[in-house]
């Protein structure tokens, strides 16, 4: 049990001040603020109108904070997608002899889907998601162990 304590105490240590939390104690019921601080005992939370207001571990029934993610990758695939499809769209050779030769329709494609990647990752950089991410509480623990012949799930309780 140290060591799923350890994992709570590493997990909090790398939430940094300002990041939007809300937990459930037993005393005191939901809460949501943004983080001030934390140490072995307790997490300060800034709750609005009532200010700083310090939350004893123990109490801490469920903690969740906001982690924040880059779309860089999603918008680099959509990108290449969309303008693939665009590049496929605009590969139209004319009829006439007298234009330059036509490019193959896959080199076309290949050249929008390039561009579309590079400026779909640009956009993704810029756009943020946050999720709310569950921090483990130190009271109940729940993990799946491998067996020799399978997965044992454990459960462990601290009062």
């Amino acid at each position: 049990m140290l060591a799923a304590g350890g994992i709570v105490f590493t997990l909090l240590a790398a939430l940094a001040p300002g990041t939007p939390v809300r937990l459930q104690t037993a005393d005191a019921g939901p809460m949501n603020g943004r983080l001030v601080s934390t140490d072995a005992a307790a997490l300060v939370i800034d709750v609005g109108d009532l200010g700083p207001t310090r939350v004893p571990r123990e109490s801490i029934v469920r903690l969740q904070a906001v982690q924040r993610r880059r779309q860089t990758v999603k918008g680099l695939i959509l990108g290449a997608a969309w303008f693939a499809v665009l590049g496929l769209g605009v590969s139209h050779c004319p009829p006439d002899p007298e234009l330059p030769p036509c490019r193959p329709i896959g080199e076309i494609a290949a050249i929008f889907a390039g561009v579309g990647a590079a400026s779909g990752a640009a956009v993704g950089t810029l756009i943020t998601r946050e999720d709310w991410q569950t921090i483990p509480s130190s009271r109940i623990q729940v993990g799946i162990a491998p067996r020799r012949h399978g997965a044992a799930l454990n459960l462990a309780f601290r009062f």
